[in-house]
């Protein structure tokens, strides 16, 4: 686990090939694998090394992290495609919080991460446990390619999370007009409005915030 996690290629081959590694799934005490430590910290030659001995790619750590959603976070294109190429990867399994790792792809702003990711079918659809989309996430933080990319595949504009809030209200809150602009292309409803105590708009959080 510890040539994994620092990168040490020849150390991990050496590892697995000539003192055959009982598990190679073995976890430590977070719940990690070599796999999950390597991804984690970008380690291409390590992950490489690994999958060429078929570790399991969808052990999850104590959190619910997966390997996938380890290089997302870390912005690891080239791990996330390495994953990508095994037939046993499941792409949308959630996290304890319900996040896939095309939420925290989202999250991160990585355009091509995202794509690589609907290349091989990860879902726009998906919620978090407080009925975030992938599409409300990258609204919130401003990442107006990735929203671009995830209504090119048919991401839903319209779309209410428990807040009863739309990825327009959001964007609205939090003054990103280039985002704001982009979902009123794709046809985001200007005029929705729900009852919370007051009525509430994208035009009255938007001017609230200033």
């Amino acid at each position: 686990m510890l040539a994994c996690r620092r990168g040490h290629v020849d150390a991990v081959e050496a590892l697995l090939r000539k003192h055959q590694i009982k598990d190679i799934n073995m976890k430590n005490q977070g719940g990690s694998t070599a796999l999950i430590l390597a991804c984690e910290n970008g380690h291409v030659g390590a992950v490489e090394a690994l999958m060429e001995y078929e570790t399991s790619v969808d052990f999850k750590n104590a959190d619910g992290w997966t390997a996938l959603m380890f290089a997302c976070h870390g912005d690891h294109v080239d791990v996330v495609k390495i994953l990508l190429t095994s037939k046993k990867q499941w792409l949308d399994i959630p996290n304890k919080d319900v996040w896939t790792a095309l939420m925290i792809a989202c999250k991160r702003g990585r355009v091509d991460i995202v794509e690589a990711l609907f290349k091989h079918g990860a879902s726009v659809t998906d919620r978090t446990k407080d009925g975030w989309t992938a599409l409300m996430l990258a609204s919130y933080h401003a990442h107006t390619a990735v929203a671009q990319a995830l209504l090119r595949v048919g991401a839903e504009v319209e779309s209410t999370n428990a807040c009863r809030w739309t990825a327009l209200m959001i964007a609205c809150y939090k003054g990103h007009v280039p985002m704001v602009n982009t979902l009123l292309e794709h046809g985001a409803n200007v005029n929705y409005t729900f009852e919370e105590g007051i009525t509430v708009s994208a035009l009255m959080l938007a001017c609230r915030k200033g």
